[in-house]
């Protein structure tokens, strides 16, 4: 007996998932309650840090930064990397993208080589 499978054309079909993180995940999520106390957290101490001449590439907004390894360290993910390759397949890690100036989804906040807290290089 032959299978008759329904047909993929990516070409021609529509996203089988909504394109805003914000819309997959429920009101009462993590990543939702992260961001709310984010937004409450004095961050200009991070602000400071940078030079006013703005030299190198444009930092991350902080709170989105914060409430990412926050929601990353709450779901047991600690390394650099794993919160770097969180951005990329976890939707609540994507949610924090709703900050005016976040990167778009696909596009890792670490850039490449992954940062600590600190600043330095992740070994």
């Amino acid at each position: 007996m032959g299978r008759h499978f329904r047909k993929a054309d990516s070409a021609d079909q529509g996203y089988l998932l909504p394109p805003d993180a914000r819309a997959w995940l429920p009101r009462r999520h993590l990543a939702w309650a992260l961001m709310d106390l984010a937004a409450g957290l004095d961050l200009s101490g991070f602000a400071a840090r940078y030079r006013a001449g703005g030299q190198g590439a444009r930092p991350y907004d902080p709170a989105m930064m914060v409430t990412l390894v926050m929601y990353c360290y709450c779901k047991g993910i600690r390394s650099s990397r794993g919160i770097e390759m969180a951005t990329f397949d976890d939707v609540g890690a994507q949610a924090d993208r709703a900050y005016p100036g976040a990167p778009a989804v696909g596009e890792g906040p670490a850039g490449g080589r992954c940062r600590g807290p600190r600043g330095q290089a992740a070994g």
